[in-house]
């Protein structure tokens, strides 16, 4: 059973479905050419649910930075 879950919209009716475990997490980028915004959510080495927001370069034209932007526990 999944742990965590996460939906993709493109505002054309084509929503995915995204889901990840304990131990694997869920982690999603969107971007524009000058750089993408990425979200990652885990579970810790204590059990607690984080997550972790940052800035990340384009994957295709390494435009952007690479910059952790935000960061906590799920819920709090």
């Amino acid at each position: 059973m999944s742990k965590f879950y996460g939906i993709l919209r493109n505002g054309q009716n084509q929503d995915k479905t995204l889901r990840g475990h304990a131990t694997t997490g869920l982690e999603t980028t969107v971007a524009g050419y000058e750089g993408g915004i990425s979200v990652r959510i885990y579970t810790d080495m204590d059990g607690v649910n984080r997550y972790i927001v940052k800035q990340v370069p384009h994957w295709q034209t390494s435009e952007g930075i690479d910059k952790v932007i935000g960061g906590g526990i799920l819920g709090k």
